[in-house]
């Protein structure tokens, strides 16, 4: 009875170590794609700080652009006040005209 436990034993070992044999086979070359991964990641590497950097160089972009429509904004204001003035002096200007404060030629 022992035998047979030992034979079963020593037949399953061999079994085993021959399967194990035959998966290893099939993953012969597995260096090669762990190369191809690690390159990847290099480049993949690369393209975040490119990106990381493109994406700085468009927050200074925006912020410029918000403070040139803040002056933009500004000088749109200040030419409505001015607008006014200009249109206060008209006003004088036509009430003198119709009240007759100055002689007009018609060469002026």
């Amino acid at each position: 009875m022992d035998e047979k436990k030992l034979f079963i034993f020593i037949f399953c070992i061999l079994l085993f170590s021959f399967s194990s044999c035959c998966t290893r086979s099939g993953i012969h070359n597995y260096g090669n794609g762990a190369y191809d991964v690690r390159e990847n990641l290099g480049k993949l590497g690369d393209e975040q700080t490119q990106s990381a950097v493109t994406s700085t160089e468009l927050k200074n972009e925006i912020d410029r652009s918000l403070d040139e429509v803040g002056s933009l904004e500004q000088t749109i204001t200040d030419g409505a006040r001015d607008l006014e003035e200009f249109k206060a002096v008209l006003r004088r200007i036509r009430k003198r005209g119709k009240y007759g404060a100055g002689s007009k030629n018609k060469t002026d």
